[in-house]
């Protein structure tokens, strides 16, 4: 108790905060520590308070792809806050905040004439979660549409372990598999990621198709319920393939994806 009363006393933690403000599907008790940090020294004021202290950590992302319980969490939520919402292009690079939305990425790249980031157009999840997990979606590749994850245009980040130290990651420095990555503990509070330089016709172009994607799916999908996000994973052995075909509802999941496209 003495733990959370010595963290209460930093000007970015709110107590007894509810989740349900915080995820999609809007659910989720209270966590007894909320803290939201705006920039890195803030970051690093409480990472090293509270590797002191060992209170229990859950860092959160955009708030998709989780169900919190209604019983809460008896420790502190991590948030990275506004301050990281930031966007920039050097060359053929977009470098993103943490915190970064990742359907506003989309169309800030394209409108600096920067593809291939379009799968993200629909994605509710944040720059340090995509990254984190490797999200990905199906995305326009100038011909035909294809599954595209983080990992594929990840060019290096900037990230802090649990306490407080910075460390710069390069392109090779993070491994990555399917909806996963080496990342670990690490707080993810930028990415970088090069993408293909576009004329403004293909800029253009590709704007129209997001456009399109998103209404189809607008069309197919209700948009504005609360919902955790997609959290099925597609199985990787041909056995599993084969219970998950085999199992009731693989053909409106085959229907839904068909619709998407």
């Amino acid at each position: 108790m003495q733990s959370l009363e010595t963290l209460q006393q930093l000007p970015f933690v709110s107590p007894n905060e509810p989740l349900a403000r915080h995820t999609t599907i809007k659910a989720g008790g209270a966590a007894k520590i909320w803290v939201e940090p705006q920039n890195e020294t803030e970051l690093v004021e409480f990472l090293r308070l509270n590797a002191q202290l060992g209170v229990p950590l859950f860092v959160l992302g955009a708030g998709s792809n989780i169900v919190p319980s209604d019983a809460g969490f008896e420790g502190v939520i991590l948030h990275l806050g506004k301050g990281f919402e930031t966007s920039r292009v050097e060359e053929n690079q977009l470098i993103a905040g943490g915190a970064a939305y990742l359907p506003r990425l989309t169309k800030f790249a394209l409108e600096n004439r920067l593809g291939n980031f379009e799968w993200a157009c629909g994605v509710p999840g944040s720059v340090g979660g995509s990254v984190w997990g490797n999200a990905g979606a199906r995305g326009w590749n100038g011909a035909n549409f294809e599954s595209r994850d983080s990992a594929a245009d990840f060019a290096g980040a900037i990230a802090f372990d649990r306490q407080g130290n910075r460390v710069e990651l390069g392109q090779n420095d993070v491994q990555f598999a399917y909806r996963k990555s080496s990342l670990g503990d690490l707080i993810v509070v930028e990415a970088r990621f090069s993408l293909l330089p576009l004329s403004e016709a293909e800029a253009k172009k590709r704007k129209e198709i997001v456009r399109e994607l998103l209404e189809r799916r607008r069309a197919t999908q209700p948009a504005n319920a609360a919902s955790a996000g997609c959290i099925w994973k597609i199985p990787r052995s041909l056995a599993a393939r084969a219970r998950a075909r085999s199992s009731k509802g693989w053909d409106s999941k085959e229907k839904l994806w068909a619709a998407r496209r």
